[in-house]
């Protein structure tokens, strides 16, 4: 199994927190810990930065994809994706 590389950081934690983690969660334990739980908060500044983005604007512009223009047509191109996904779907492996 291949391992993800990793570097060490420096990180100042207030210090009633640290003590609660070290009295919680053992010493070989908390660089996992901390690594899940930035990679949680992480996703979600990421979202809550997609949202406001979005919150600012459409995404795209209509002129753009003329080929969405109205119900009927963005039906007809879904359709079209959905039927692509099915047929690679059903494609076999190259392996």
């Amino acid at each position: 199994m291949e391992r993800t590389p990793t570097e060490r950081i420096n990180v100042n934690f207030p210090k009633a927190l640290l003590e609660e983690l070290r009295r919680y969660v053992p010493a070989r334990e908390r660089s996992a810990l901390i690594v899940r739980a930035t990679e949680k908060e992480l996703r979600r500044v990421k979202l809550l930065s997609a949202l406001n983005a979005l919150s600012k604007g459409p995404a795209w512009k209509l002129e753009d994809h003329p080929d969405l223009s109205d119900g009927p047509a963005i039906d007809r191109v879904l359709a079209e994706s959905r039927a692509a996904w099915t047929i690679a779907a059903q494609e076999p492996d190259d392996e």
